[in-house]
């Protein structure tokens, strides 16, 4: 391996240099200046590294055969390319179809060219914020960033966030979009609706009244039941729209209206989808053994968090070992000493046999199954 430690009569070895470079590009940066500059060794040596190009001859960096190698590989070694180059559209182009970031690294004029800059875009959308303002501010050329990424909106111009066709287009691609958008189009219902079908949460960014309309909240939380949160409080005593947050994540349970969090039908919901989601239940439920059990079975963490009762009821006690089998430790002492719910726990997870009884931590059976799943 070429390295800070080889002689300098390694380093200056062109047949040694050469397969060190084929093995690892980064090698160049320890062969002698002659070989940083010597075509042959750096043609391999970017091809298998393009970022060395940064430590070539000044001279190689300017030459196009090179440079194009290096940005078939990763376009942005555009950056150290000579600035001749830089401004050469054909290989800007060349490092745009690589990675459309690499326009950052292109002079002034290319970032002012329409051809160049959708090049980018295809493949980069965020590539909008090295175009000119100009180009910022051209509906073509930020449609073809915010279909790529909705997110670019951000570097278009003003005028353009008030637009509801490309607001539209970018939100089709990235809900969360809907921050860059006009006040007006935050309170736009299809442009709101079309945010929250593609990123539930969006709603965030809406508008109060629209937090507050059924229709746009019950879209929200279908696709992301958290949204719930950024509901208006009506809504989240809505049992239709809580069911639906429920059913998408359970612990949306938690901004749910008291009275929800008292309803079974609303609980088990959520506990079927995240056992966890038990925390959020009123008093009440979280001692009820068909919410305990449903719980449980989903995440058998959920037994750390039941009433004492429900840890030294058994068959509570074996559908959470059997999902969690180092919930063992949170079980009644009897059940610690239930051959039964002690096997099935080491089934699930060896290392449960510390929280066993010491008699059954000498028992050959549990043992051995113990060491099988340890």
């Amino acid at each position: 391996m070429l390295n800070w430690s080889a002689t300098k009569e390694l380093q200056a070895d062109k047949q040694i240099v050469l397969a060190a470079v084929r093995e690892n590009g980064y090698a160049l940066r320890f062969a002698t200046k002659e070989l940083q500059a010597d075509k042959e060794v750096v043609l391999a040596a970017v091809q298998q590294n393009s970022r060395v190009l940064k430590y070539v001859a000044e001279e190689l960096q300017a030459d196009k055969e090179i440079v194009l190698a290096a940005l078939q590989q990763n376009g942005r070694t555009l950056n150290y390319a000579a600035e001749e180059l830089q401004a050469d559209k054909e290989v800007v182009l060349a490092a745009l179809r690589n990675d459309g970031y690499a326009l950052r690294f292109a002079t002034k004029e290319l970032q002012a060219d329409k051809e160049v800059v959708l090049a980018a875009l295809r493949n980069d959308g965020y590539a909008l914020r090295f175009a000119t303002k100009e180009l910022q501010a051209d509906k073509e050329v930020v449609l073809a960033a915010v279909q790529q990424n909705g997110d670019a909106i951000q570097y278009a111009t003003l005028e353009l966030h008030a637009d509801k066709e490309v607001i539209l287009a970018a939100l089709r691609n990235d809900g969360y979009a809907l921050r860059f958008a006009t006040k007006e189009l935050q309170a736009d219902k299809e442009v709101v609706l079309a945010a929250v079908k593609q990123k539930g949460r969006a709603l965030f960014y809406a508008a109060e009244e629209l937090q507050a309309d059924k229709e746009v909240v019950l879209a929200a939380v279908q696709n992301d039941g958290d949204a719930l949160y950024d509901a208006a409080e009506e809504l989240q005593a809505d049992k239709e729209v809580v069911l639906a947050a429920v059913r998408n994540d359970g612990d949306a349970l938690e901004c749910a209206a008291e009275e929800l969090q008292a309803d079974k039908e609303v609980v088990l919901t959520a506990v079927q989808q995240n056992g966890l989601a038990f925390l959020y239940a009123a008093e009440e439920l979280r001692a009820d053994k068909e919410i305990v059990l449903t719980a449980v079975q989903q995440n058998g963490y959920a037994l750390r968090l039941v009433v004492k009762e429900l840890q030294a009821d058994k068959e509570v006690v074996l559908a959470a070992v059997r999902n969690d089998g180092e919930v063992l430790e949170c079980a009644a002492k009897k059940l610690q000493a239930d051959k039964e719910v002690v096997l099935a726990a080491v089934k699930n997870y060896g290392h449960a046999l510390v929280y066993a009884v010491e008699e059954l931590q000498a028992d050959k059976e549990i043992v051995l199954v113990a060491e099988q799943n340890n």
